[in-house]
């Protein structure tokens, strides 16, 4: 390969291209979110419920994936 030639570049119109799948991968994506609730009784068919919802629970960072439009050569490939 040319060290200035381009791994890849645009299909032709209606095809989907060469590139081997599982060539690019985005980072890992990993999120845990949790709830706890308890229920206490009030009357016979009547309780009060405490609620919590917690998001994103280890406070791991989830970047988007790579850029994917080759016409934008600037964020192609690009992790933002």
């Amino acid at each position: 390969m040319d060290g200035g030639a381009c791994a890849y570049g645009l299909p032709a119109l209606g095809s989907f291209g060469n590139t081997g799948v599982g060539t690019e991968g985005a980072p890992s994506f990993f999120n845990m979110d949790t709830s706890l609730r308890k229920q206490f009784p009030v009357a016979e068919k009547r309780y009060i419920e405490f609620r919590g919802e917690f998001f994103n629970v280890l406070n791991h960072v989830s970047f988007g994936p790579p850029g994917r439009d080759i016409t934008t050569p600037a964020s192609f490939g690009l992790i933002t």
